[in-house]
């Protein structure tokens, strides 16, 4: 259950961060939204998570977070 949140989670930053190269002999940086945005937005994907019972239904869940409760 966390690798596939965790997943989700770096498959939401991939979406939301970008490059930024200015010149040749210059590193690449990568920039992205202020840590509030990308936590709200993260925040609001819990409104649609997914209660799982067991380890396999996790993949029916792909772009979902999933929990676990008793």
């Amino acid at each position: 259950m966390d690798y596939h949140n965790n997943k989700i989670g770096r498959d939401y930053f991939k979406t939301v961060a970008w490059e930024d190269k200015r010149k040749w002999y210059q590193a690449t940086r990568v920039k992205a939204p202020s840590d509030k945005v990308m936590a709200d937005a993260i925040f609001d994907k819990t409104k649609s998570a997914k209660k799982v019972s067991n380890r396999s239904q996790i993949s029916l869940y792909p772009s979902n977070l999933v929990y676990i409760k008793d």
